[in-house]
């Protein structure tokens, strides 16, 4: 096992957000990172090729278990093995998608570890090459690639369907809600939606008709960024989308939220923006990365790392002194949330003032309130996902909620 050393935007609304940096971790020279997926705060894997003045030798899989100081090579198979895409269940199961290029080939790859990557099997080639990987059980699971390739199993990767027929445009991510709800992302705005575990395949409004490059999901919530500073959004599991307002026509190719409020995008040349309110607004974020970032994933608030084209991972910088995330303790609480008609701001803190605004940062609401508990009336508002503002005497917090 070899060890490698370690190494025009405005917003629409103004919120608290991060303060800390992003700071080179690691860096494996010669290679081209194409992806990276964490487990939890300490294990994580990272997919990519490595080269020698630009000729492609091999593909390579590197793990790390101490919240990425040291990354290690597994031996996942064949060097022609190259890795775009993967999806992990259960902490240990890695389903993996990619190209077999041997001879300078172009065909799609399938492999999988079910022992957190210690050994690799179920090498299949298919036709296309595999941009795209989503498993919703242990057997169930598709891969997708480039002219619309689509293929499903039921066995675990054992054996592939044939060509499913939903698209002719590349399918770049797929993801999964759960075991019965999915999405299809693909090229053109084209969006694919299951509620069956993939029986059946919708096609969705995306509000869109740019690639869809990067799906991230919390809960019932998801976004989706693409090509020209698209993010598109939903809270109801896919089943309807907005277009928000990132204010950049740069191609976004990842995206990664770690609950309902905070988030990255990153793009080509080191680009990043960052939303602290669910995606109603963003505002440029350094990355202190000058290369095209290809992958990103932000488990908590504590731990996020993102790779490069070149052979670069980076992380937050001072991960325990990081802003509170979603479910920390805080000083106000919203009740009931869902709501229909009244929603109550109870705390430990006076309230001075607080604002609504809706998913795409218009406000809709403001008023002042010099108590500790106040019931606020909502039912003028239509059915949506809104964030309030809430100014105490020393602390100022944003919360989501959902009119119903």
């Amino acid at each position: 096992m070899k060890i490698f050393a370690l190494l025009h935007i405005a917003t629409l609304i103004s919120f608290t957000s991060f303060s800390q940096n992003w700071q080179l971790q690691f860096t494996a020279p010669g290679v081209e990172f194409n992806h990276l997926n964490f487990t939890d705060q300490n294990t994580g894997y990272a997919f990519g090729d490595s080269s020698v003045n630009g000729i492609f030798i091999k593909g390579l899989v590197l793990k790390t278990t101490d919240h990425g100081a040291t990354w290690s090579e597994l031996n996942f198979g064949s060097p022609n093995n190259r890795i775009f895409n993967s999806c992990i269940l259960n902490g240990t199961e890695i389903y993996a998608a990619g190209r077999n290029a041997a001879g300078g080939g172009n065909s799609g790859l399938f492999v999988k570890s079910m022992d957190a990557g210690n050994t690799w099997s179920n090498t299949s080639i298919f036709s296309e090459r595999l941009f795209s990987i989503g498993f919703n059980t242990s057997s169930t699971g598709w891969v997708g690639g480039k002219n619309g390739f689509l293929s499903a199993t039921s066995d675990g990767g054992s054996t592939w369907s044939s060509a499913i027929n939903l698209t002719s445009e590349d399918v770049l991510d797929i993801e999964f809600f759960n075991s019965q709800t999915g999405l299809i992302a693909c090229g053109g705005g084209e969006l694919f939606r299951t509620t069956n575990g993939g029986i059946t395949w919708t096609l969705v409004n995306s509000a869109t008709g740019e690639d869809l490059n990067s799906i991230s999901i919390f809960n019932n919530e998801c976004w989706i960024a693409g090509a020209a500073g698209t993010v598109i959004y939903s809270s109801d599991q896919g089943n309807t989308f907005s277009l928000l307002n990132t204010g950049t026509p740069l191609d976004l190719f990842t995206i990664s939220f770690y609950d309902s409020v905070n988030g990255f995008a990153a793009g080509p040349a080191g680009f990043m923006i960052n939303s602290a309110n669910g995606g109603g607004s963003f505002a440029a974020y350094p990355s202190n990365c000058a290369y095209d970032i290809s992958s990103m994933k932000i488990i908590n608030g504590n731990s996020g790392w993102f790779c490069n084209i070149e052979g670069e991972i980076f992380t937050l910088d001072n991960p325990t002194s990081l802003p509170p995330s979603v479910g920390d303790k805080s000083h106000f609480v919203l009740t009931p949330n869902p709501a229909i008609n009244m929603i109550k701001i109870s705390g430990d803190l006076k309230v001075l003032f607080f604002n609504i605004y809706d998913i795409l940062g218009n406000k809709v609401m403001t008023n002042q309130y010099m108590i500790q508990q106040q019931s606020v009336d909502i039912s003028n508002l239509k059915e949506g996902v809104y964030f309030i503002e809430i100014v105490g005497e020393t602390q100022s917090e944003t919360k989501k909620f959902i009119k119903g």
